[in-house]
């Protein structure tokens, strides 16, 4: 038969698919799974947390529905951030507006509740929905242009689609130019066109909106006529299921991510509309202008900005001032746990200023700093990267600095590898500590003819003999390997080059390559122990037998108890002998185990 994937011929009853294409789908399956986890990581690290809109707001906004209520209560934001997700409120924060001089945006029809989602929503991408609140919150995305939301919702509403509510859903989905609910409603009405005529909704659209009727009269006759002309044409495409692929093995598969299941050949365990929907939500999360400009995000930085970042560069000898990244207090806060400490202290001297000033850094390096803060992106090279994960050290941003590592490591080489690994120790970077000391003990026998190698020999001595340990016990653990026979010699030191290489030494306790105990000695053990069991045994058979024989006057065990002790004593040496074999053979074998997890 033909594999399904690559239309190969292989020896098979039924078509499926061939072990190559389904080892390659695996691989495929494992690179799409750590792109998602990525993808999940950067979502992470641009959500803005639920409880920051509190500090440093610049602007509220209020729901005037409740205002019959009593004073409505303000919704705290910042304008940076609604800024960035709406072009309607980009338009009226930049400028001259009262919403933009007063720092106050009213929004009318609409709940305390849905517009505190709604905020929530332009930091978080995440909300609670039910059917009503999916509902004001679609009319407010569609609104303020948030695309993002208004698909969110649209999902929703789509999946809650039942034919009590499909007619509704359907009106409501026409005045806010829903298409996703509109289409789904149509099915939903036209496969009960029976029941139709009986509903209230009907009766009361028939006078509201006849255009909207007659659209679904329209749309089930176009379903009519399509489905009769599929009928007449099931003959011509007869042969398919005659076909051997159509005989296909099929299984089901769920996603991982949405949980949503579907069938298929392959081994896909992570479904494209996930890692899509990532893709979207990071676009979303990111602080960078939605407009379709060209205004970046650093141009955002600048507008409405409280606080300045200035780079001071030692190897700078210019006399011109340092120039200033501005960023906003609500982002520093929210990425890094330092600059949280820093700013929301009202006694440190940069929460009072406004400004932070960053030692021993470029001013390109920090501008790329704070803009990674506010998309989780920037353009790396070597020298940038290196600049990057110090800034990402100091102030404990895990994100840019797993990705430091990663391009760093990407970029190893034997030219750069004793540069990268010093560095490395410098910065506690164990991603590209371990792949420079791969590369560098690949290729120890050029190590000791490298400038850099003299340099580090006089500054940290300490790093080149990390670099022998890991060698060493790299060829130790090789030697090993290929010869399994290999075992530890008792009367050795515990160094590292202790070993013996003949199998047959009586000192052997242990494999180099296998932690626990041979079968060998775990056989020699068992038959110990059960020779000590027997002999213990004997000695009870013996105690009762004399017992039964001479009783248990005075006189007799008198006679008898030199015989008892001796035995006793006979039996309890080898017991005490058999404990101690076991306690040194179960020592050696921890210490070989805890140096095999060291390694």
């Amino acid at each position: 038969m033909k594999c399904i994937s690559c239309l190969e011929h292989y020896e098979s009853d039924d078509a499926g698919t061939c072990k190559e294409c389904y080892e390659e789908a695996n691989e495929t399956e494992e690179e799409l799974k750590r792109e998602i986890d990525d993808l999940k990581a950067k979502v992470a690290f641009l959500r803005i947390t639920r409880s920051l809109p509190t500090s440093f707001s610049d602007v509220v906004l209020v729901a005037s529905e409740d205002a019959s209520a009593g004073s409505p209560v303000p919704v705290p934001a910042h304008k940076a951030v609604l800024v960035s997700r709406s072009p309607v409120f980009k338009a009226m924060l930049e400028n001259e507006m009262e919403e933009s001089l007063s720092g106050t945006i009213k929004i009318s029809d609409v709940s305390y509740d849905a517009l505190r989602a709604f905020v929530s929503y332009l930091y978080t991408a995440e909300v609670c929905l039910d059917e009503d609140m999916a509902c004001n919150l679609l009319v407010l995305a569609e609104k303020y242009q948030v695309q993002h939301l208004k698909v969110h919702c649209e999902k929703f509403l789509v999946s809650k689609l039942n034919w009590e509510n499909s007619v509704l859903s359907y009106t409501f989905a026409h005045q806010h130019n829903a298409k996703h609910i509109i289409d789904s409603a149509l099915t939903l009405i036209t496969d009960n066109m029976d029941k139709l005529t009986t509903r209230e909704e009907y009766v009361e659209l028939v006078e509201k909106d006849p255009r909207l009727v007659v659209e679904i009269y329209e749309a089930y006759l176009s379903k009519q006529v399509n489905t009769a002309a599929q009928k007449d044409s099931s003959l011509r495409f007869a042969f398919v299921f005659d076909h051997p692929l159509g005989r296909m093995r099929r299984q089901r598969f769920i996603c991982k991510s949405c949980e949503g299941s579907s069938d298929g050949h392959g081994v896909g365990m992570y479904c494209k509309g996930c890692y899509m929907e990532l893709k979207d939500k990071i676009e979303f999360l990111k602080l960078c202008s939605p407009s379709p400009t060209t205004s970046t995000t650093t141009s955002l930085a600048a507008s409405f900005s409280d606080v300045v970042l200035i780079a001071l560069d030692s190897d700078n000898c210019s006399s011109e001032p340092p120039l200033p990244v501005q960023a906003h207090k609500a982002v520093l806060v929210n990425r890094s746990p330092v600059f949280r400490a820093m700013l929301e202290n009202e006694e440190m001297e940069e929460s009072r200023s406004g400004t932070v000033k960053i030692a021993d850094v470029r001013y390109d390096a920090l501008q790329a700093f704070v803009n990674y803060l506010y998309s989780a992106e920037t353009c790396l090279n070597q020298n940038l990267a290196c600049d990057l994960l110090i800034l990402a050290e100091k102030y404990q941003v895990q994100h840019l600095k797993h990705y430091c590592q990663k391009f760093l490591v990407s970029k190893l080489n034997w030219d750069n590898a004793l540069t990268t690994y010093t560095f490395a120790c410098c910065h506690n970077a164990e991603d590209i500590m371990d792949a420079a000391l791969e590369v560098i003990t690949d290729n120890m026998d050029k190590l000791t003819t490298q400038l850099e190698y003299v340099n580090l020999v006089e500054k940290d001595p300490q790093l080149v003999i990390k670099i022998y340990e890991t060698y060493l016990s790299k060829q130790v653990n090789t030697a090993a390997c290929r010869n399994p026979s290999v075992r530890r010699d008792s009367s050795s030191g515990s160094g590292i080059g202790g070993g013996s290489s003949d199998g047959g030494g009586s000192g052997n306790v242990s494999s180099w390559c296998d932690p626990f105990l041979s079968w060998r000695e775990a056989d020699r053990c068992a038959d110990f122990l059960v020779a000590i069991c027997s002999l213990g045994g004997l000695f009870v058979w013996f105690v009762c037998v004399l017992v039964s024989k001479v009783g248990l006057e005075p006189f007799s065990l008198c006679v008898c108890a030199p015989f008892l002790f001796f035995y006793f004593f006979i039996f309890c040496a080898l017991l005490v002998w058999a404990f101690v074999v076991l306690v040194l053979i179960g020592n050696e074998t921890y210490l070989l185990s805890g140096k095999k997890n060291k390694k």
